[in-house]
């Protein structure tokens, strides 16, 4: 199985530093160039024959991106529930369940910053609905998590 994540730099450098090799040795002269062009032909058609026969894998982060879009309709949802005027409470719930990122990450409230930058939608203040232990976690931390969960 391959990883889910992609590392450029080091393949980038190598690729570099094999590139400027054999244009050194193909300067070596006719017969060396013709040698060169014909191996690195040759690789070229092997990797495109394994790349068909055996693709790399992209992880497009499905259940993700469905969890994400669940969670701002339903936060969505609620707000359009919130009489004008009102703050929208809203329970925090966890985020990243199928990665197992829910212990690491400040559930729907860490999610909503990312999409709402002033806190509040269609004019409506939110705030997320917290434990006390995550309550104290967040204004330990600061930041506008702090300011976006109230206790429960």
């Amino acid at each position: 199985m391959s990883s889910a994540r992609y590392q450029y730099l080091g393949l980038a450098i190598i690729t570099v530093l094999v590139c400027t090799a054999l244009a050194q040795l193909a300067s070596l002269g006719a017969t060396t160039n013709g040698v060169v062009l014909a191996t690195t032909a040759a690789w070229m058609l092997v990797r495109i024959a394994v790349l068909l026969v055996r693709p790399f894998p992209i992880d497009h982060w499905d259940s993700e991106r469905a969890e994400t879009m669940a969670m701002l309709r339903s936060v969505r949802e609620q707000v359009a529930r919130t009489p004008p005027g009102q703050v929208a409470l809203i329970e925090n719930q966890p985020f990243g369940l199928s990665r197992g990122f829910a212990n690491m990450f400040p559930g729907w409230a860490g999610m909503f910053v990312v999409f709402f930058p002033d806190n509040t939608i269609d004019g409506r203040p939110v705030r997320f609905l917290v434990s006390e232990d995550d309550w104290e976690r967040a204004q330990a931390r600061d930041g506008r998590i702090a300011a976006l969960v109230t206790r429960r």
